[in-house]
């Protein structure tokens, strides 16, 4: 920009004195020209020396990062976006929203997760354990031992296929915590509800499963069940259809539920099923 500044008004004064120059010699003609070539010499200087102190050295990239804590996701209002653990459900009178328990997963993203070596530490629950990678069918999987090394306490498993939750490596059981208890969640207007195993194309946890019409035939199929069960099984008040549920939060409403997302897919009667759609193996 100074550059053109300068250039305009040597241009300028060139015109106005157009007259007046041309009764000079040759000698002041040659001066005024070397005068305007220093000038403009020192503007370039100038400007060199500017962009050289405004620039600076390529840093060398980071050293990896061989101490990673278990993400944990905090609410206040409203949930962020992502996906929870849900318990305790509950379904409004017209089926348009849930009352929960909702509890956040222990785990990482996916790049968080890539930049995990065999040795590094792992801050879980405020505890530290050890990262090994154990071979799989396809890519090695890590495990999470204790702090020593020697005994495997967790594994990774990936969840939406965008972030890995952390889970008991014998039982397991998934490593949670609660946020809220006693919590209101609408449905969207496009919302989906799944049985434990659905389309590969929806949903990353493989095999087939029921997609739901709404929200009060999920709860008629829980229902029928119960009643199944307390009628056929001698111990009349079984509990394990307390499911956990998978729900995928986008802008404060529930865009996806999965009835036990990481269980099991033998828990509704072959009889009772066909009523809302086999398995399709």
């Amino acid at each position: 920009m100074k550059r053109k500044a300068i250039a305009l008004f040597v241009l300028c004064a060139a015109v106005f004195n157009a007259g007046c120059s041309a009764g000079k010699s040759e000698d002041e003609t040659t001066s005024s020209a070397d005068e305007t070539e220093a000038e403009q010499t020192t503007i370039d200087e100038t400007s060199d020396d500017e962009s050289a102190g405004g620039t600076t050295e390529a840093t060398d990239p980071a050293e990896h990062e061989s101490l990673h804590e278990a993400q944990r996701l905090f609410a206040n209002d409203s949930l962020p976006e992502g996906d929870y653990l849900i318990q305790n459900l509950s379904f409004d009178d017209d089926y348009s929203g849930i009352t929960c328990d909702v509890y956040g997963y222990y785990g990482f993203t996916v790049e968080e997760y890539e930049t995990i070596e065999e040795g590094d530490t792992i801050i879980l629950d405020d505890l530290a354990y050890t990262a090994h990678f154990e071979d799989a069918d396809s890519d090695p999987w890590l495990v999470i031992n204790s702090f020593d090394g020697d005994q495997p306490e967790f594994y990774v498993y990936l969840l939406n296929d965008d972030f890995y939750i952390i889970l008991d490596y014998y039982t397991e059981s998934l490593k949670i915590y609660l946020l809220y208890s006693d919590y209101h969640l609408s449905f969207a207007e496009d919302s989906k509800i799944w049985d434990s195993y659905v389309e590969v194309e929806d949903v990353a946890y493989g095999g087939f499963g029921h997609k739901f019409e709404d929200a009060g035939e999920l709860d008629r199929l829980i229902n029928e069940v119960r009643d199944y069960y307390v009628a056929n099984v001698s111990d009349a008040t079984p509990d394990f259809w307390n499911f956990d549920y998978n729900a995928t939060i986008e802008n404060g409403l529930i865009e996806t539920l999965i009835i036990n997302p990481i269980g099991h897919q033998d828990w509704v009667p072959s009889d009772i099923r066909a009523n809302y759609g086999a398995y399709d193996y």
